[in-house]
């Protein structure tokens, strides 16, 4: 399937997408993962550039419900392959970090030295590591990423 431009798709056709190339993102992924974000009124964003998208989950503060806040979540990223290394993902990286200013604190779970390295270069620190898994977070106070536009 040869892909035109990512910002002609509807959020259906991005999870459709996601689903039918679950191989680029662990390959762990049910039909109704979208649910699992969409699940309790949580905020999902998507972020769209003509080669790529970034799927980003802010969970709703409810303190009189008695749910702790988490921080909010970059769940998926992809950028075509014929263009990777031409800068698609970190611009959209930085464009969920721009749009979502009111959160402080960015996470995201990834898998493998590459993928940790890459998203060091884009201003995440890792918090937590057990072999290939990591779990990185992105502080906006602490950064010392520019970010600069495509």
């Amino acid at each position: 399937m040869k892909i035109n431009d990512f910002r002609d798709f509807t959020d259906e056709e991005v999870f459709q997408f996601v689903l039918s190339h679950k191989s680029c993102f662990g390959g762990r992924l049910s039909f109704d993962f979208p649910n699992k974000y969409l699940e309790q009124g949580n905020r999902v964003h998507i972020t769209r550039h003509e080669f790529g998208f970034a799927i980003f989950v802010k969970e709703l503060d409810r303190p009189n419900l008695g749910i702790r806040y988490e921080p909010a979540k970059l769940a998926f990223l992809y950028a075509d392959k014929e263009k990777r290394g031409r800068g698609v993902g970190r611009y959209l990286v930085s464009k969920i970090i721009q749009e979502f200013g009111n959160s402080k604190v960015i996470t995201l779970e990834c898998f493998g030295t590459q993928r940790r390295r890459y998203f060091r270069k884009c201003g995440f620190s890792v918090t937590y590591r057990r072999g290939k898994f990591n779990k990185m977070q992105y502080d906006k106070s602490n950064s010392h990423v520019e970010w600069v536009s495509l």
